[in-house]
């Protein structure tokens, strides 16, 4: 008996830990489908599966689930069929040999002539077996022996122009064979080039034929299909994603379209190589003829493509097929790896083909759905006959797995298993159609045939929820609609792994009345709420919520429309966004206004790493100049809380969506494109970013330019003069309050530079450069209200040297400090404390919550402009602060007060965020350099303000 510690025993003990699984699942085994099964909540640990249900843990309680993904077509019989587990509990305590290579094993063997009978019972042909432990194994070994056929054809080519050479040369000596007058015109138009002999002749034909044997075999397979992900099989499994990062390995293979005989043409005739043989006469005349040897090794095909989307191969394909198979001598390669055993209705899925095949690939189902086995059947006039010794595996032909296929087949012939696929999948196929009639607008198609069904979804691309519409644009529906049956109902379903748009449903050959019910009354209910555009109560599952009881509200959402005329304009400009808290949600999707704050902010968690950068608005804005330019809101899908997250672990998934972001706007035509918020905080003020095909700005130029004036304004509102009023800088050691900084010492008496407790090193240097700037400036002879005061508290400010470096800088500013003490007018402070003597404040950290509460401030008049994005200052200010005004700095009025009707920005009709608007500023301009890239200056604060104020736009408070 195992130990408490034995991990195979705690693995089968249920003891209902399934976080440890789930965590173990995620780091050790399957990280990113860890990621997509707990996005939509299927992360769970089923314990039990019998028939078509399977069982996991609530509690104490056991919930049962119907199971139509059936293994992707494995699971025919059901799960743990009784006669299959007896059988295989018999061949384990028969004790029956697992490894007995180089002996007669029994089973496999009559397992192989059992399946070369049925097979041959639609063929009338007989097959030699290869066993393998799964499908793509078996693929492989298809490749493999038509490979080996197409090799020695090849072979076979050159033996036999050698040897008409050979019989050439002595016919010749013997007087009995002579070569056509012409032979060498021949040649020459044959092969090209010139030829003196005609012993040249032949050697060119021999080096021609050695040429053409040594071209690599080629496989033709059709479009949609798949046929495993092994290094071989992958090549033949067409979606691009499974394919592309692998495609310069091994076997060469190009696609034919499903329904597409003139390439399936063309395809041939490319692989069609010329060959030059002699010609032997009747005279004994010896001429040239021209031949051809194809590069094609076999033509791979699916009767149903399972993974494709549920496709049936039309009759004219497989006329077209078996054709061109003859004509070059290459394999008709049927897998019938998902579609075969009976699941379409009968043995052979194949088997209403006009045409039969000459390779069959059985896998799947043929282990009973307990044990992992596979079967090759080639004809037997194809065979190589040393293939099973070139080709072998250490754990096939086991007498176990054998033993339990031959209990499956002889349930498949008993409880004719075929017929009841075709009567099971009729009912089931009226239900789908039925389905279809009432929803003629969210079910495109439903395809299939016996027990391989496919449903599939119209994306809903004009739905009235604008996140709908991202997980339709996004390939998710499917998995939408898969997490939405499983939690809402109980159902577990899967879309397609070629086309995840198609939900495939393959049950066991005994599903009953009730579960086809349960599974027509899960599909109603999604397809209704989807009919609904119902965006909540479609995923209020993946936050563990259920959808509030009674009629359904209207929701007053509109599609996404593209206004007349918005692509024809020559300037584009894209903009980056992202969520700043979860209410957002609701504001750029209505359809969410009944979830709270909190199940918001558990939607972008649950989503996080999902979904990629989408297109959430397109618009016009127009200058007062008349010029026009279109703007392209990006969303990226992440919060702030996610991008420190991203920071503080080093992990580049922020940033690499800023990066897709930038790449979609460029994918549209933008020649600028604007990161806000965090999106410039996590690619380093876009420094990170490596771009040349546009231009980039942080927008933080005009977003100093328009805080300053907001707060200029506010202040002089409030009566505070600004050259006798204190300035706080809360996010000093940032670039844009640093920068605003510099700006307002221009004009306000005293500077107190304030950051986190820690920060003080990265506070010294900011105040360095800014004490700096103002002996620079003192140089020329300017004079403000700091340089004044500067002087006051420091006699020896006029005296001091200029630094022509950092360390000089920083003794400037510590010999200042130490000097000038606390009545020094530029200070530097770690923590908020220091805002209580402050008439002005401006804040611009990256905190993802508001850190300035009423506590924090001075009694007297005080302007208080919030830059950051969220927002810094706590809303509780407002209310019990009756002093204080509060500036939502950084915002820039668009010309004429034109709205460019976004919500999520929360913004008053006519007015932008200054990151925005100077992206729309530079396209405007026509700038094609990166603007605000990287550190700030002052004069390109004044020079982006210039050239809002010429198109029209205003600084707004």
């Amino acid at each position: 008996m195992p130990s408490p510690s034995d991990p195979l025993a705690r693995s089968l003990a249920c003891a209902g830990d399934d976080e440890s699984a789930r965590t173990a699942f995620s780091l050790f085994l399957k990280p990113r489908l860890s990621q997509l099964l707990r996005t939509f909540r299927m992360d769970v640990v089923f314990h039990r599966a019998e028939g078509d249900w399977l069982f996991l843990r609530d509690g104490e309680d056991e919930v049962p689930v119907l199971d139509v993904v059936g293994g992707f077509g494995a699971a025919l019989l059901g799960h743990n069929h009784p006669e299959i587990a007896s059988a295989l509990h018999a061949g384990l305590t028969a004790q029956r040999p697992m490894f007995a290579q180089a002996s007669i094993r029994a089973p496999a063997a009559l397992l192989a002539e059992r399946l070369s009978a049925l097979v041959g019972r639609t063929t009338g042909r007989s097959y030699v077996a290869t066993l393998a432990n799964s499908g793509a194994e078996v693929v492989e070994a298809a490749l493999k022996h038509a490979a080996l056929t197409h090799h020695r054809r090849g072979l076979a080519l050159v033996a036999a122009v050698r040897e008409d050479n050979r019989r050439f040369r002595r016919g010749v000596v013997e007087g009995v064979l002579r070569p056509a007058a012409d032979i060498l015109d021949q040649a020459e138009a044959l092969m090209g080039g010139y030829f003196e002999t005609f012993g040249e002749v032949l050697a060119a034909i021999e080096v021609a034929a050695e040429a053409t044997a040594a071209v690599p075999p080629r496989f033709l397979a059709v479009e949609g299909g798949f046929h495993g992900k092994s290094s071989g099989a992958l090549q033949l499994t067409h979606r691009a994603e499974f394919r592309d990062p692998w495609a310069r390995m091994g076997v060469a293979v190009a696609f034919v379209g499903r329904e597409d005989v003139q390439a399936l043409d063309r395809l041939v005739a490319q692989a069609r190589q010329a060959t030059v043989l002699l010609d032997f006469r009747p005279d004994g005349e010896v001429a040239l003829k021209s031949g051809a040897h194809s590069s094609l090794a076999g033509l791979f095909c699916e009767p149903v493509q399972g993974e494709g989307g549920i496709h049936e191969l039309p009759p004219a394909m497989w006329r077209a097929y078996r054709a061109a198979a003859d004509a070059e001598g290459f394999p008709l390669i049927v897998d019938e790896i998902q579609s075969g055993l009976g699941r379409c209705g009968s043995f052979l899925a194949s088997a209403g083909a006009p045409v039969r095949g000459d390779y069959y690939l059985f896998a799947k189902a043929l282990g009973g759905g307990l044990t992992k086995l596979a079967a090759l059947l080639v004809d037997d006039d194809m065979v190589e006959p040393d293939f099973d010794y070139l080709h072998s595996s250490t754990f096939a032909d086991d007498d176990l797995s054998c033993g339990v296929a031959h209990r499956a087949l002889d349930i498949l012939e008993r409880d004719k298993v075929a017929e009841r696929c075709a009567e099971r999948g009729g009912k089931l196929l009226a239900a789908l159609n039925g389905l279809k009639a009432a929803f003629p607008d969210q079910v495109r198609a439903v395809r299939g045939r016996g027990l391989m069904i496919g449903l599939e979804l119209t994306p809903q691309i004009r739905s009235t929820s604008p996140l709908l519409r991202v997980v339709s644009e996004q390939g998710l529906l499917g998995f939408l609609a898969a997490g939405y049956l499983f939690n809402r109902h109980r159902v577990r379903i899967a879309p397609t792994l070629a086309d995840r748009t198609v939900l495939r449903i393959e049950p066991s050959a005994y599903i009953g009345d009730a579960e086809i019910a349960r599974l027509i009354a899960a599909l109603t209910a999604f397809l209704a709420d989807l009919k609904a555009s119902a965006i909540a109560d479609l995923i209020l599952f993946m936050i563990g919520d259920e959808p509030a009881a009674g009629p359904k509200a209207s929701i007053a959402s509109t599609p996404l429309e593209t206004p007349v005329g918005v692509e024809d304009r020559d300037i584009r400009v894209g903009f980056v966004v992202h969520f700043t808290r979860g209410a957002d949600l609701k504001a750029w999707d209505p359809g969410l206004a009944q979830l709270s704050d909190a199940q918001c902010d558990a939607l972008l968690e649950r989503t996080q790493g999902l979904l990629e950068p989408f297109v959430i608005k397109r618009t016009l804005i127009r200058s007062s100049t008349g010029d026009e330019a279109t703007v392209t809101i990006i969303g990226a899908p992440f919060t702030p809380e996610q991008a420190i997250a991203n920071l503080r672990s080093g992990c580049d998934g922020c940033s690499d969506l800023v990066v897709k972001a930038v790449d979609k706007a460029w994918s549209l035509g933008c020649s600028v494109v604007g990161l806000g918020g965090y999106t410039s905080i996590v690619t380093d003020s876009g420094q990170d970013l490596i771009e040349d095909r546009l231009a980039l700005t942080t927008g933080n130029s005009l977003t100093v330019a328009a805080a300053y004036a907001g707060l200029r304004r506010a202040a002089d509102l409030k009566g505070l003069s600004l050259a006798s009023s204190r300035l706080g800088v809360v996010g000093a050691a940032g670039n844009v309050a640093a920068t605003l900084a510099e700006l307002a010492a221009e004009h306000v008496g005293s500077i107190v530079l304030i950051g986190r407790p820690g920060g003080r090193r990265h506070l010294e240097a900011r105040a360095a450069a800014l004490l700096t700037a103002q002996v620079l400036r003192a140089r020329t002879g300017e004079t403000t209200p700091l340089i004044a005061n500067l002087r006051r508290a420091w006699p020896a400010f006029s005296l001091a040297e200029t630094p022509d470096g950092g360390d000089q800088m920083l003794r400037l500013w510590r010999t200042f400090a130490e000097t000038a003490g606390d009545a020094a007018p530029l200070r530097i402070h770690e923590g908020l404390e220091a805002l209580v003597d402050c008439d002005l404040i401006v804040s611009a950290t990256n905190a993802p919550k508001p850190i300035i509460h009423p506590q924090h401030l001075g009694h007297g008049p005080v302007v208080v402009c919030d830059i950051a994005i969220p927002r810094d200052v706590d809303p509780a200010v407002r209310a019990e602060r009756p002093n204080v005004e509060l500036v939502r700095g950084g915002m820039v009025r668009a010309p004429g007060g034109q709205d460019l009707g976004f919500a999520p920005l929360d913004l008053p009709d006519g007015e932008l965020y200054g990151c925005l608007a100077e992206a729309l500023v530079l396209g405007l301009v026509g700038c094609e350099e990166h603007f605000s890239h990287g550190p700030l200056s002052v004069s390109g604060v004044k020079q982006i303000a210039a050239w809002a104020e010429h198109h029209g736009f205003e600084m707004s408070s």
